[in-house]
């Protein structure tokens, strides 16, 4: 049996950084009467934060650094006829910055110092179809 103890006193609480901001925009484009063009990027900034209280003790492993993320896309739409009818193709990229953040540190007596790396850069071709 292990014995510990800690003065939390004044230290926030799991995964709570101090600031998150958020923006982002989507610009829209007529290129016809039935065609459409659409950019759109947002951005995530978060201050650093403790995945545990104090960091699971003096070593402060399980503490995430202050990161900022990038998403983008880019779709061009086809309206069919009445109504919504549209077909619509596209191409995204998430963390286009490929910063390196993780969903989870720990420090374990048994297993040492573990993570789990969130995903790097990711991109991809979208399409759909509204009838």
């Amino acid at each position: 049996m292990v014995n510990a103890s800690a003065d939390l006193a004044g230290v926030r609480l799991p995964r709570a950084p101090k600031w998150t901001l958020t923006g982002g925009f989507t610009i829209k484009k007529e290129l016809s009467s039935d065609w459409q063009f659409q950019l759109s990027a947002n951005a995530r900034y978060t201050t650093n934060y403790d995945f545990y209280p104090a960091a699971l003790g003096p070593l402060q492993f399980a503490r995430q650094k202050a990161y900022a993320l990038v998403n983008m896309s880019a779709d061009i739409r086809k309206n069919l006829g009445n109504g919504d009818r549209a077909f619509s193709i596209g191409v995204y990229a998430n963390n286009v910055t490929d910063t390196r953040y993780f969903y989870q540190k720990n420090t374990q007596a048994t297993f040492g110092l573990s993570d789990i790396v969130a995903e790097p850069i990711g991109y991809g071709v979208r399409t759909s179809i509204t009838f």
